[in-house]
């Protein structure tokens, strides 16, 4: 332990508590209802440090120190009190303590879990040294460490995962985790998916190694990356070409994968790893950084990869990170960017920073661009853009701005907080700039944060001026179809709420194009419902497949890439895909689903493909 942890000078047991969920389901763990569900305080300095004497570290200390304490948040609906602890041994990990009742005594007394599971021995031992220090505690003890702080605040909704889908819940309605149960025929959005798949996009010389079979990489969308997968992904999972040409280096290094065979699985893969990085060392112009990134494989395997990537940075002379994002799910390429600028000098901060803005997640694209320009027309000044491409010399720059326009949407939601954390900068939340007048607002609504007064229309007419007459006959045309949606009581919060997931407007953009909507609600939606367009409701799988069948909607939603349950009963498919950003992706859009409306094949050969729920058998009443 002294060797993990040497300012502390203490040996820990070996025992400490679980890491799974089954303790968090401990009969002896008590939900104190602190506040109302979804509200959270967050410590600040004090609590901060506060919370490094109780757990015996000098968590603000950087440089040589091996632990940092990053963050202690509380959370009222269950008093679950959560430390994010950084290290060099156990990268970003999120310990969780909760309140648990001891037989014969009547105080409370913590319980230890980890948010995720055990990756190696350090994570294991912080377990334990964190029970150790934090056993004799009272609980209430612990709560009064972050409450007392004056500085503590609560976090607003846009900071904290939505409430409204806990992770079991989450998981039930995933289409990867319910395909082999019973809701899996009647989920349509893909929303876990959606979030978990998403990447950043590293620019500069930097090289991201991943350990994993090709199934996995099959799974998940890879940046500049054409490939099909297996369900639809919207544009800001993929950083464009441009922008990669843009910031070309003397060496591309692009990703590289260990591609993991069956073999790997009984002898382990870190050979693989080891072999990978030793071809990188022969180089003559290596990489700035590395970063290996772990998949589920090499988790069940144990493969412990931190003294692979040691002994080739000792060789190589170049900084090596393990990414491990099952021991810390929120832990990604980005935050090791951020760990490697603090490790730098950081630029001076220079120049007048009125009217300057960073727009943090909004995609690199051509339309991206044409809204970049329309801001500079107001007289604003984009400083610094960042995510989905994320660079060293950019994260630099983030500082001298006077505003923070960030892309409101769940997918960057962890990546936000961090920006938050290193910049000291006023932060806005906006609906991105989808459709017509979604792209207006977006202007009009960045141009008001900073007090600007100017003419909004005068700038944004002329540009819109030459999609104007392809918008009104393509509108013209929409007015005779109809675009549907089967929904589920969380599709239809998803819907309602584009922030809780990818951020896209997708009912907005329908109506303003000028499409009709069929809804088609499962039973567990509450009536009535506020949403627009004819309604249907349906209990069963052989009622939705009638529904479908006789519906005369052309096309429905779906973000499965080819789902037999709509070609089969003769409907196109359109999905999250298909929605661009700015002036010319409105068009584009309303393009694209006009061609989908108007696709003749599911409608006339559909019947012929067989039937939509073939696995599903009715049981007898």
């Amino acid at each position: 332990m002294s060797e993990l942890f040497p300012e502390v000078g203490r040996t820990a047991t070996s025992g400490g508590e679980p890491n799974s969920e089954d303790c968090a389901r401990s009969p002896d763990l008590v939900a104190l209802r602190l506040g109302e569900p979804g509200q959270t305080l967050e410590g600040g300095a004090q609590a901060l440090q506060t919370w490094c004497q109780l757990l015996g570290i000098d968590g603000l200390a950087s440089g040589d120190r091996r632990l940092r304490l990053r963050s202690v948040q509380l959370r009222l609906e269950d008093a679950r009190i959560e430390l994010r602890l950084e290290g060099r041994r156990i990268g970003s990990t999120v310990v969780r303590l909760h309140p648990r009742r001891v037989q014969d005594e009547a105080r409370l007394q913590v319980a230890v879990t980890l948010a995720g599971v055990i990756q190696n021995d350090a994570v294991q031992q912080l377990l334990s040294y964190v029970h150790e220090r934090l056993a004799p505690a009272p609980y209430e003890t612990l709560i009064r460490a972050v409450r007392r702080d004056p500085e503590t605040r609560p976090l607003q909704a846009s900071d904290t995962p939505p409430t409204e889908s806990p992770d079991e819940q989450r998981f039930t309605h995933s289409l990867v985790h319910t395909v082999g149960g019973t809701d899996a025929w009647h989920v349509f959005h893909a929303e876990l998916e959606q979030l978990r798949n998403f990447n950043h996009f590293l620019g500069g010389n930097i090289l991201v190694v991943r350990h994993q079979d090709l199934e996995c990489c099959f799974a998940t969308p890879e940046p500049r990356d054409d490939r099909l997968s297996f369900f639809n992904y919207g544009t800001y999972h993929v950083a464009h070409q441009a922008g990669a040409q843009e910031h070309a280096t003397s060496e591309a290094w692009a990703d590289l994968t260990t591609d993991l065979q069956e073999i790997d699985v009984i002898r382990g893969g870190t050979a693989r790893v080891e072999a990978l990085l030793d071809r990188v060392a022969q180089h003559t112009e290596k990489p700035e950084l590395v970063i290996v990134r772990t998949s589920c494989v090499p988790a069940v395997i144990g493969d412990d990869l931190t003294q692979v990537a040691a002994r080739f940075e000792e060789r190589s002379g170049v900084t090596t990170v393990v990414l491990d994002n099952l021991a810390d799910e929120e832990a990604d390429s980005f935050s090791v960017l951020l760990q490697r600028l603090h490790a730098t000098p950081e630029d001076a901060e220079s120049g007048d920073c009125v009217r300057r803005i960073n727009l943090v997640g909004f995609p690199v694209e051509r339309e991206m661009n044409r809204l970049v320009q329309l801001l500079a027309q107001l007289g604003v000044e984009v400083n610094a853009r960042m995510v989905p491409e994320v660079r060293l010399d950019v994260i630099r720059r983030l500082k001298r701005a006077e505003l923070q326009i960030f892309f409101d949407s769940q997918l960057y939601r962890s990546t936000f907080r961090q920006i938050r954390g290193i910049a000291d900068i006023r932060a806005h939340y906006t609906v991105p700039p989808y459709g017509r007048e979604g792209s207006r607002r977006w202007l009009a609504d960045i141009a008001r944060e900073l007090g600007i007064t100017a003419d909004v229309d005068a700038v944004f007419v002329p540009a819109w001026a030459p999609f104007s007459a392809a918008w009104d006959q393509l509108k013209t045309r929409a007015q005779n179809h109809r675009l549907g949606f089967v929904l589920n009581r969380r599709a239809v919060e998803l819907l309602r709420k584009p922030a809780l997931t990818v951020g896209v407007p997708v009912l907005e953009m329908i109506q303003e194009m000028g499409f009709g909507l069929e809804l088609l609600l499962y039973d567990d939606v509450a009536e009535p419902t506020d949403l627009p367009g004819s309604q249907a409701r349906f209990s069963t799988p052989d009622k939705l497949a009638t529904l479908l069948r006789e519906s005369r909607t052309a096309a429905f939603y779906s973000e499965l890439y080819y789902d037999r349950r709509l070609s089969r009963t003769g409907k196109a498919q359109f999905s999250i895909a298909d929605f661009a950003l700015g002036l010319g992706g409105a068009v584009a859009t309303l393009r694209r689903l006009l061609q989908i409306c108007e696709l003749p094949f599911y409608r006339r050969h559909g019947i012929a493909l067989g039937p939509p729920f073939p696995e599903i058998k009715e049981e007898p009443a």
